[in-house]
């Protein structure tokens, strides 16, 4: 009886072993890392759990403390010296890095985060474009899911939506970070002008592209919906298609899938890309022809992945599509032979494009010549 008395008391124990007085702990919800002359800038915005009578100011204003040190831990050191509480990354949910700090490499950074055993690794990283850090988190609007109307929930509605922006988590960023036949991408963000006076929004821009730790460029809106169609990061998305001279037709595609497979020939690998979709016609100005909105929608899929694999095998020579990733995992023997010329050959790379769209009618549609 006395073993079983002391094996339940162990487990509450146990269970206790993390446990902070939340009156004294400062809940940090975002990290911004920078860097300075002797080292680096670390800014941390607080989650504001006081209430009073002006809640929804409460909401909005963050609360955000900024130190120096040598490294990421001493900085944060250095503000918990300044903030009356106890620093807590249990709850960490987003990630922003200068784009100084990853245009010399991020292996400094990426190592303390995967040594703090305190925080969960499924945060969001971001690049703040054209803005440090610490000018994002003092932007008055919620970057997180503390407590609503948060930056978080705009990515995800823009990548569920339209595919122009992707939630990048640490987690796959290490992952890409580390695999064979793949460069990392991350989404930024940057300041822009509110239409009220005097007040400023956070906005997704574009897409960050690294050669291994190191920023080196950025994809554009329409570049990331190509990304997303190759990678098969993509569910929906509304796309025009020019019917005549001046006028338009807006096309949303759904049930969106793309296979990618390689074949070789005569020992060069060849990259084939599979799209399959269904779509319908969301307005249109134009008269109706199913064959033609089928060829142009078909069309305008090729256009959008054709631009993004061009731009990046001319500009950056770097596989971010994971086309080596895919010949590795299927034939590891063969990438081995190529690997340390993967770049080269990755910029030289046969690919095709099938694209297939099953377009689907609403009511009584009248067919009339295009």
């Amino acid at each position: 009886m006395k073993k079983i008395l002391i094996i339940l008391c162990s487990l509450f124990l146990v269970g206790c072993q993390n446990y902070r007085e939340l009156n004294n702990t400062a809940i940090v919800s975002a990290i911004g890392i920078d860097t300075d002359d002797n080292g680096y800038k670390v800014s941390v915005q607080i989650v504001n759990t006081e209430k009073n009578s002006n809640e929804q100011e409460n909401l909005n204003n963050p609360i955000v403390y900024s130190s120096n040190g040598k490294n990421i831990s001493d900085a944060l050191n250095n503000i918990n010296l300044k903030s009356p509480n106890i620093l807590y990354l249990g709850h960490l949910q987003v990630v922003l890095i200068s784009e100084k700090i990853a245009k010399m490499g991020i292996n400094d950074f990426t190592d303390y985060f995967l040594r703090n055993n305190e925080i969960n690794k499924n945060f969001t990283i971001l690049i703040s474009k054209d803005n440090t850090p610490e000018e994002v988190l003092n932007v008055p609007t919620s970057l997180v899911n503390f407590p609503r109307g948060n930056i978080l929930g705009s990515i995800e509605v823009s990548s569920t939506l339209s595919g122009a922006s992707n939630n990048i988590k640490f987690t796959n960023f290490i992952n890409d970070l580390k695999s064979k036949g793949i460069n990392p991408v991350m989404s930024s963000i940057k300041i822009v002008e509110s239409e009220e006076k005097n007040k400023k929004n956070l906005q997704i821009s574009d897409m960050a592209i690294f050669n291994k730790d190191k920023l080196v460029g950025y994809i554009n809106k329409d570049e990331i919906i190509g990304y997303n169609f190759i990678t098969n990061n993509i569910d929906n998305t509304i796309i025009n298609i020019k019917c005549n001279k001046n006028r338009n037709m807006s096309i949303k595609l759904k049930n969106i899938n793309t296979k990618t497979t390689f074949k070789l020939k005569n020992n060069n690998p060849n990259i084939i890309i599979n799209v399959n979709s269904k779509a319908n016609i969301e307005e249109t100005n134009c008269d109706l022809d199913l064959k033609n909105i089928k060829e142009k929608t078909e069309s305008e899929i090729k256009y959008l992945i054709n631009t993004t694999i061009n731009k990046i095998k001319q500009n950056y020579h770097i596989d971010i599509f994971g086309f080596g990733n895919k010949i590795y995992q299927k034939n590891p023997n063969y990438f081995k032979s190529i690997e340390n010329n993967w770049n080269e050959i990755f910029s030289n790379l046969d690919i095709v494009i099938n694209v297939n769209t099953d377009i689907e009618t609403k009511g009584n549609l009248i067919l009339k010549g295009w």
